[in-house]
């Protein structure tokens, strides 16, 4: 995430679990680019809005890592960098 995200994104670091929660600039709607995501980079995420009460969280992600080995968690990395590089 830090080699391939563009600047304004943050993310947690896990000491555990399946999944990092990532933010990206308040201009991308993950929930919008997921779509994208899946059609042209053959890479998806799980929208963060889903576990916002409130209905915020528009710009947020989980990215899971317990499946995907680490050279296909860097390919994937790399193509959702780009997806939301042309949404800014």
């Amino acid at each position: 995430l830090e080699t391939y995200f563009p600047e304004g994104c943050k993310w947690t670091t896990p000491i555990g679990g399946l999944f990092i929660f990532a933010w990206v600039p308040e201009k991308v709607n993950t929930k919008e680019l997921v779509y994208e995501c899946v059609k042209k980079y053959k890479v998806t995420y799980v929208p963060g809005q889903s576990f916002f009460v409130d209905g915020s969280g528009t710009n947020t992600m989980r990215l899971n890592f317990s499946y995907p080995s680490m050279d296909e968690i860097e390919e994937g990395i790399k193509r959702l960098a780009q997806a939301i590089k042309e949404k800014l």
